[in-house]
């Protein structure tokens, strides 16, 4: 039996940052990039529609922070596991994140092996 691949939705407002991940997560065989979203509402959006098992979500974004739209996701599916993504290393804005229902914050000058395990590590 083929084990199912993680589905992802990608949230951030730079469009090089998404096609950039997006390359790098399709690397990997059990990953299935669903979608992508540039603000917090199209995120809530696009969570409810697509049902990915994994939200990798920017903090400070346009619209809706990704505070804001991990909480609102969360709350309407917690079987979705979001992983905060952003540079701030601000520990009160890690703390907020996970706060908000975030399983995991990450910083995007961090190795991409530490997203890579976050990700696997939300499907244990």
């Amino acid at each position: 039996m083929v084990a199912q691949k993680i589905r992802i939705l990608l949230v951030d407002d730079h469009k090089d940052i998404l096609d950039s991940l997006t390359a790098l997560l399709r690397l990997d065989p059990t990953l299935d990039v669903v979608g992508s979203a540039t603000d917090g509402q199209m995120a809530v959006t696009l969570a409810r529609r697509l049902h990915p098992d994994v939200v990798i979500m920017d903090i400070r974004m346009p619209s809706l922070s990704g505070i804001k739209a991990t909480r609102l996701i969360v709350m309407e599916n917690p079987a979705i596991n979001v992983i905060g993504y952003s540079t701030y290393s601000n520990y009160a804005v890690k703390a907020e994140m996970q706060n908000a229902g975030a399983s995991a914050c990450i910083n995007k000058r961090d190795p991409i092996q530490s997203l890579m395990t976050a990700i696997h590590e939300c499907r244990s």
